[in-house]
């Protein structure tokens, strides 16, 4: 899943162009990723823990499978993580 992802996160900024700000590209692969029918949340908080304590929460911008982060960066990187 994280190769077919990839390959949608690519498409954006040819389509699109570069030069937009983050939340244009998150938006253009919102759609991409909803035409291929892949499940996904957006801007889901995910706790960090430490020996069993929470400590600390980060936004992630795409949460495309139980262990699947997919976060995006200006430039338009985007970032996958295996969890």
């Amino acid at each position: 899943m994280a190769y077919c992802i990839n390959g949608y996160a690519m498409k954006v900024p040819q389509k699109s162009g570069r030069g937009f700000m983050e939340y244009v590209y998150c938006r253009a692969l919102t759609i991409e990723l909803g035409r291929a029918n892949i499940y996904f949340k957006r801007e889901v908080w995910l706790p960090i823990y430490y020996d069993e304590y929470k400590i600390a929460a980060r936004r992630v911008d795409f949460l495309c499978a139980p262990n699947l982060v997919v976060s995006a960066f200006q430039y338009l990187f985007f970032h996958l993580l295996t969890l």
